[in-house]
């Protein structure tokens, strides 16, 4: 990433976050403590963390950075944005508390979820809550926005957080044992990953008073983003450093049905081998490497690989359309590269 690029990840970073705690510290119950300790901010007893320990606590920011990036390619103000880009953090986290909760994860980021530590009840609680704030966000656009333009914004946030609760639907459906194909697969994480993508993007590109055909192309790039994101994340869900992910083939200790063991399932003659060994509650070192060798007999490491390449050339495609500053575009499109790159 280039020095510029950097700086201006890292001032957005800072701003989002100032926008997002300027929200919270309007409210005063302790149950805003719950959600910085979700995001990151505070441990369980409500201490505010360092900064090396917010950014291993709350993640990268990656959508709200992303929006604020199309929307500056655009010719927009990043200050103007904060309360969007905002606004697409506190959706992103409201899903992830709630998918905590159905899919009965314990720990995220290397700390206990939410629901483990103050319950299922609380948990719940506290997602809807963010998702309300997602509103109290947008709202806030009014002040450098017509309310034309707030408008359109409010409504491509209904429709990513309604096309993600499809997505959940569809996963849940999945990994209760449905047969699926990678096409069933894809569909699944058009909705739950790449839509918040694709609507951050559609968001830069409204506030940036761009047309329509280029709120199209700026979606189209998100989702593309967002497809290679998802099965990325799925490839080091099993063969990824484990001090990245929490402890080696995370995915497979939880008998996750990521892209490649769906690949697998679909095309290994050790299919039912390997459903038995992902429907284990405890999974010992040789399933593990049971698992692996099932892949790799198949090829699963390359035939991902491959499918994110092909995603990512697809968001790179859509991205140098957008036009805007070049120098800027181009450095986006490295960013890209490198943030959707497997190394084998």
């Amino acid at each position: 990433m280039s020095d510029v690029l950097s700086k201006f990840f890292s001032s957005s970073l800072k701003m989002v976050e100032e926008e997002m705690e300027k929200l919270l510290s309007q409210f005063d119950l302790p149950l805003y403590n719950l959600i910085r300790y979700h995001l990151g901010w505070m441990d369980e007893n409500g201490n505010w963390l360092g900064e090396e320990e917010r950014r291993k606590f709350g993640g990268k920011r990656v959508r709200p950075m992303m929006l604020l990036a199309i929307n500056k390619l655009l010719g927009g103000s990043t200050r103007k944005c904060l309360p969007a880009a905002s606004a697409i953090e506190f959706l992103h986290n409201f899903s992830l508390v709630h998918d905590d909760v159905e899919d009965g994860d314990e720990v995220r980021r290397f700390r206990p979820t939410v629901w483990k530590i103050w319950g299922v009840p609380q948990a719940v609680n506290l997602g809807s809550s963010m998702q309300a704030i997602v509103n109290l966000s947008a709202i806030s656009l009014c002040q450098n926005f017509p309310a034309e333009i707030v408008n359109k914004v409010l409504e491509e946030l209904t429709w990513a957080i309604i096309r993600m609760t499809e997505g959940q639907y569809l996963d849940l459906v999945m990994q209760e044992g449905e047969e699926s194909t990678i096409s069933d697969y894809l569909d699944m994480v058009r909705k739950k990953t790449g839509t918040l993508f694709e609507r951050a993007c559609r968001i830069a590109a409204i506030l940036a008073n761009r047309k329509d055909e280029v709120v199209e192309r700026a979606g189209k790039f998100g989702m593309f983003f967002g497809l290679a994101f998802q099965i990325k994340d799925d490839y080091l869900g099993i063969w990824g450093e484990p001090e990245k992910i929490g402890k080696p083939a995370e995915d497979i200790h939880k008998g996750k049905k990521s892209f490649p063991i769906v690949f697998a399932l679909n095309k290994s003659p050790r299919r039912e081998e390997l459903t038995e060994i992902l429907a284990k509650n405890e999974k010992e070192k040789e399933d593990i490497i049971r698992v692996w060798e099932i892949l790799d007999e198949i090829g699963a490491k390359e035939y991902t690989r491959e499918f994110c390449e092909s995603y990512t050339d697809d968001a790179i495609f859509h991205l140098a359309r957008l036009g805007g500053k070049s120098s800027l575009r181009r450095e986006l499109e490295e960013w890209v590269r490198q943030s959707l790159r497997i190394e084998i």
